[in-house]
C-alpha cells in the first residue's frame, strides 16, 4: 500500500492509501482505507507486539548481549589505537608531519 491524497472541491485533503496494484492502474480488488483509521490499527498492533513481556525479555537480553560483545572490543580497540599510535611516531618527522612530505615554501 501506498499513501495518497486528494483535495475535495472545497479545499479539504483526503488522506488515504492505496494498493500498488491500483496505484499503478494493474487492477486490484481492494478498495482505498482511510489514513488514519489503517494507521491506528497498525500502531494499535505494534503496541500489542512489543509490550509483550516475552518480546520485551528479548530485547533485553540482545541488548545485554550487545553491551557485553562492546565491552570486550575496547581492550582490542586500545591495543590497536596504541599500536598506530608507535606506527605513527616512526613514520612522520618530529615536526608531527608524515615523513617525506614538506611544508615548507
Amino acid at each position: 500500500m501506498a499513501g495518497e491524497s486528494g483535495t475535495s472541491h472545497t479545499e479539504k485533503v483526503y488522506r488515504y492509501y492505496k494498493c500498488l496494484s491500483a496505484k499503478k492502474r494493474r487492477g486490484c480488488k481492494f478498495k482505498p482505507v482511510k489514513k488514519g483509521w489503517i494507521e491506528d490499527l497498525v500502531v494499535t498492533h505494534l503496541v500489542n507486539v512489543i509490550f509483550d513481556d516475552d518480546v520485551l525479555e528479548d530485547i533485553a537480553n540482545t541488548l545485554v548481549a550487545l553491551d557485553r560483545k562492546e565491552s570486550d572490543a575496547i581492550p582490542l580497540l586500545r591495543k590497536q589505537l596504541f599500536e598506530y599510535r608507535i606506527v605513527w611516531r616512526t613514520k612522520t618527522t618530529p615536526d608531527g608531519f608524515p615523513s617525506g612530505v614538506s611544508f615548507k615554501s
